[in-house]
């Protein structure tokens, strides 16, 4: 199953209610949601743009993990026709 966003910008927004004002990593946890926030709605604006397209949805791969060395993550991998042909 795929959350709906991502499990850190989760943990930013809750800490970003949780948190007091006052608390010395209050800054640092607001700056980071907010750049996680940005990220988020990047990827939901994507998504709705594909659904526009004529892109069929199950090409379409949302939050691929993969490792290699060190784990990362993709946010869309679109597959084409053009992959097909290798």
């Amino acid at each position: 199953m795929i959350p709906e966003s991502a499990i850190i910008w989760q943990q930013y927004q809750a800490l970003s209610e949780l948190l007091p004002p006052d608390h010395p990593e209050y800054v640092q946890v607001i700056e980071q949601f907010r750049l996680h926030d940005i990220g988020q709605a990047s990827e939901d604006s994507l998504a709705f743009y594909l659904k526009q397209s004529q892109i069929p949805l199950n090409l379409c791969i949302k939050r691929l993990r993969l490792e290699h060395h060190v784990p990362f993550q993709l946010d869309w991998l679109i597959l084409t026709e053009a992959f097909r042909h290798f």
